[in-house]
């Protein structure tokens, strides 16, 4: 017990916690605007002062793509990471060729990063967790 106790002290600010408080952001957007919530801004907050972040976006497409966040003058920020997660679906849709599958909404779209049945549109960044130096990142559609 007395390990667990120590390791919830020493765990930094923030980490382990959504970052969106339960909220979506869309990812096909340059707005800094919450998905269906009034469209209210999303706030920009420090999130960390590590000098980076690294994450994985593997979702929908069969290749993962790696990326990074790298640390600005006053650390790494909200809009940081929001604006990396989305240049990292743009690199990964890009080239990318869909069709309409029969009797669904989804689309069948082929691409560098392999094949997925979503269009970038229907993306949405459901949760964004921080744990140590990467982000976990759970995507929805």
């Amino acid at each position: 017990m007395a390990t667990r106790v120590t390791a919830l002290k020493t765990r930094r600010k923030g980490e382990g916690k959504d970052l969106t408080g339960g909220r979506f952001i869309t990812v096909d957007s340059l707005n800094m605007e919450w998905f269906y919530q009034d469209w209210e801004e999303i706030p920009n907050f420090v999130v960390t002062k590590r000098k980076e972040l690294s994450f994985q976006l593997d979702y929908p497409f069969q290749k993962p793509l790696k990326m990074k966040v790298i640390k600005g003058v006053k650390g790494i920020t909200m809009h940081q990471i929001v604006r990396a997660v989305r240049r990292g679906f743009r690199t990964m849709y890009k080239g990318s060729k869909s069709k309409k599958i029969g009797g669904l909404l989804n689309r069948h779209v082929e691409g560098k990063y392999g094949h997925a049945f979503h269009v970038i549109g229907d993306l949405v960044i459901e949760r964004i967790v921080l744990k140590g130096g990467r982000l976990e990142l759970f995507i929805g559609s």
